[in-house]
Order: structure tokens, then sequence, then C-alpha cells
């Protein structure tokens, strides 16, 4: 060990004060299982909700609901609904080439 090691400066706390090996800078860390928005956003849409079709109730995930809302606009003329559709269409079909 020369004497240049233990010097302090820029980038260079003092030999002390420096992270023992094995160690971690944040011992705890980010908890496991912390929800964002991600996980509350994937959570709702998996979840189970009662819709009325035809007079008869179903329970549908909450992506299906969305999609059914979002098919319905479509098929009554709803530009925005249809362009969005076909979005979707044209990403799916991406995704199963690769």
């Amino acid at each position: 060990m020369t004497a240049g090691d233990d010097e302090a400066g820029f980038k260079r706390p003092p030999k002390g004060t420096r992270f023992k090996p094995g160690r971690s800078g944040n011992p705890k860390g980010r908890p496991k299982g912390r929800r964002n928005l991600t996980t509350d956003l994937a959570a709702l849409m998996k979840k189970r909700i009662p819709i009325r079709k035809d007079g008869e109730l179903r329970h549908v995930t909450g992506q299906e609901a969305l999609l059914l809302r979002l098919f319905e606009k479509a098929a009554v003329g709803a530009p925005k609904a249809s362009a969005q559709i076909f979005a979707m269409g044209m990403n799916t079909d991406n995704r199963e080439e690769q």
C-alpha cells in the first residue's frame, strides 16, 4: 500500500468513511413490492367489474370493459375510437411477428 492510496480528495473519500467491501451504500434500498403507477394500473386492469350486456350481468376485467366500450364507440362511427382500435391492431400484429 502506497501513501497515495490513503489520500483524500476529489472522488476519494477518507479511508475510514469508504464503503466496506461487500456492503451496499444503501442497505435498506427500495422495499420489495413497492407500488407505483405501473403496478397500480396493472391491478386495476385485472380487477373484475360487473357490467350489464343485453340485460345480462357479466363480470369482466377492467381491460376488457375498456376495450368493449372503445369498440362500441368505433362501431357507431367515432373516428378517434376507430383510429385507436386500428393502431392497437397494428401493434399486436407486429408483436406476433416478432
